[in-house]
């Protein structure tokens, strides 16, 4: 709905939301503030949602033995506070990465990106292995069928991992699959030695 002209003259550059661009063209008033007010609030809702749920995580990594024994404390509330402050710490250092250091951004969301691509192929694996060991009986048994097994699953392992072999060709986002792979060591190592 927006005219490619009007985005050819910015260099192909996004320069404002393209909801507020199309309804300021149509000549809605008030629209763009309105649209801009559900984003922004969409954005805070996402951002809280995040915020809780790294919160819960390592409140319950650290009750499990996984992260130190002080993230798993809770104030006088029962406001796991020490997880939380770890979180808004872990935000603001991204916030700060956004703004302050593109590249040092796109390394992080690319090794976030790289660990949802591990996930996945990781629960593809899992389900094709699962499979594998139920006897014949059972499978026929089981109230959800799964047409195509197992290719439909080893399809997706291979889109998965197309995807993360393409990020070596995305500009910012070379580095993407090592940095995991790093991380995934480190990560491996700490918990081979809180584990023992």
């Amino acid at each position: 709905m927006t005219p490619w002209p009007s985005i050819a003259e910015t260099g192909g550059r996004l320069t404002g939301s393209p909801f507020v661009k199309v309804f300021q063209s149509i000549g809605i008033p008030f629209a763009g503030g309105i649209m801009n007010f559900v984003v922004i609030s969409a954005a805070l809702s996402s951002v809280n949602t995040n915020l809780y749920l790294c919160t819960r995580m390592i409140f319950s990594l650290s009750r499990a033995g996984y992260v130190p024994g002080l993230l798993g404390s809770v104030d006088p509330r029962g406001v796991p506070l020490a997880a939380l402050l770890a979180s808004g710490a872990g935000m603001v250092v991204a916030i700060v990465l956004a703004l302050e250091g593109k590249q040092a951004f796109l390394l992080l969301y690319g090794t976030a990106v790289a660990a949802m691509f591990f996930v996945w192929t990781t629960i593809l694996v899992t389900h094709i292995r699962f499979r594998q060991t139920l006897p014949p009986e059972r499978l026929r048994s089981l109230p959800v069928k799964m047409p195509g097994h197992p290719l439909i699953a080893m399809f997706g392992i291979v889109v998965i991992l197309a995807l993360a072999c393409s990020t070596a060709f995305v500009e910012g986002l070379e580095w993407t699959v090592p940095m995991f792979l790093v991380w995934l060591a480190l990560a491996t190592v700490y918990f081979r030695k809180m584990g023992s």
